[in-house]
């Protein structure tokens, strides 16, 4: 392994320990229920993102449209990624 390598693995090694902390607390927090303030700041394009998709946030989703949402979005996904594939080519 190069210098370059080593180097590269520690400061990785270290944006990942100095990231525990906060993302420990915010998920505990999230997962608490608790009122934080990223949620509340996302709120109002989540609530536009919804209504542009004619989505109803309180309707369940059952296990056949979270199916073929799933297979829809991934479909779309790997059709643009073989696009992007091809044009930088």
């Amino acid at each position: 392994m190069t210098a370059a390598t080593i180097a590269l693995v520690v400061v990785f090694l270290g944006v990942v320990l100095l990231c525990v902390k906060p993302l420990g607390l915010y998920m505990a927090h999230v997962m608490e229920g608790a009122s934080i303030w990223p949620l509340r700041a996302g709120a109002p394009v989540e609530r536009l993102a919804y209504r542009i998709a004619g989505v109803n946030p309180a309707a369940e989703m059952d296990w056949k449209r979270y199916s073929i949402a799933l297979l829809l979005f991934n479909t779309l996904g790997a059709l643009a990624a073989r696009r992007w594939s091809r044009s930088i080519s």
